[in-house]
């Protein structure tokens, strides 16, 4: 953010008017990547439809006949590894979903429950 606005003795990072335009084209611009991938240059995008371009089959194949089909096995492991290190931290934790990624980060924030 370029500039700060004080507001009510608080100081907010805003965006200038060049970053809100430079947003805009970013957000564009991952839009018609999406748009590529489904080749779905003007209609709806289904975002639940998987895109299985590689290995995907394989490596699902081998995580049920492993019965690795839950938060165990060496995905996970390789995954969390993997963006242990592109985040530079010295460690990262798969969750199931958003629900349960948000209680742990906002427990490890040292947020109670009921305060």
């Amino acid at each position: 953010m370029s500039t700060i606005e004080i507001h009510q003795g608080v100081k907010t990072p805003v965006q200038t008017s060049r970053e809100r335009s430079s947003s805009g084209a970013q957000f564009k611009a991952i839009v018609r990547f999406i748009r590529t991938l489904y080749n779905a240059p003007d209609n709806f995008i289904p975002l639940h439809v998987p895109v299985l371009s590689g290995n995907e089959k394989e490596y699902l194949a081998e995580c049920i006949d492993t019965t690795f089909v839950s938060s165990v096995g060496k995905f996970v492991d390789r995954f969390e590894a993997h963006v242990a290190e592109y985040t530079g931290t010295g460690g990262a934790v798969a969750c199931v979903n958003g629900t349960g990624a948000l209680h742990l980060a906002l427990r490890l924030a040292g947020v109670e429950p009921d305060t």
